[in-house]
């Protein structure tokens, strides 16, 4: 009978996988397109034992959002946000009734009315690095933004910030 071992390098590698730390947090429709939209920036839970423990001292790679308890391929009931943390605060909702409630207040869209816009040059069919059209990331896009940080860091392609669009 034949034995497998996993070699010292094999086990190295596969060492260095991370789980990607995701909060998961269900919302009902209106706040799910509200946020979808650009709308609302933030979503609250109640300050509890339940969300202390969920959110107190942690960090996250990202947020998925879901529009009620979707099947898990269903991607027009999701969104994925990147994780920009939260902040505690008092509000008064009507969700929570007529008094002020004690709220953590989750950071899942970036107030874009204010910031300025992150730009990337995309090379077209048969163009080169450097040529083609200036787009513009989306900042509730964890992906985009990844993307784009990889490329302002390496230079691979050009990037910029201003609010608008940059000339070619």
């Amino acid at each position: 009978m034949d034995m497998v071992v996993l070699s010292e390098t094999k086990m190295e590698d596969n060492m260095h996988l991370k789980k990607e730390r995701v909060l998961h947090l269900p919302l009902k429709g209106v706040y799910f397109d509200a946020i979808r939209s650009g709308e609302k920036t933030e979503e609250y839970r109640l300050v509890t034992p339940f969300w202390a423990k969920r959110l107190e001292g942690r960090e996250f790679d990202r947020i998925e959002l879901s529009r009620g308890y979707p099947l898990r391929d269903d991607r027009e009931r999701r969104l994925a946000r990147p994780w920009r943390g939260f902040r505690k605060t008092v509000i008064t909702h009507p969700h929570f009734g007529p008094d002020p409630v004690a709220v953590y207040a989750i950071l899942v869209n970036v107030d874009t009315r204010n910031s300025v816009k992150k730009w990337l040059k995309l090379a077209g069919p048969g163009q080169f690095r450097g040529d083609g059209d200036w787009i513009e990331i989306d900042e509730n896009d964890p992906d985009a933004l990844k993307a784009w940080e990889i490329h302002r860091e390496t230079g691979y392609l050009p990037t910029a910030e201003q609010n608008e669009k940059p000339e070619s």
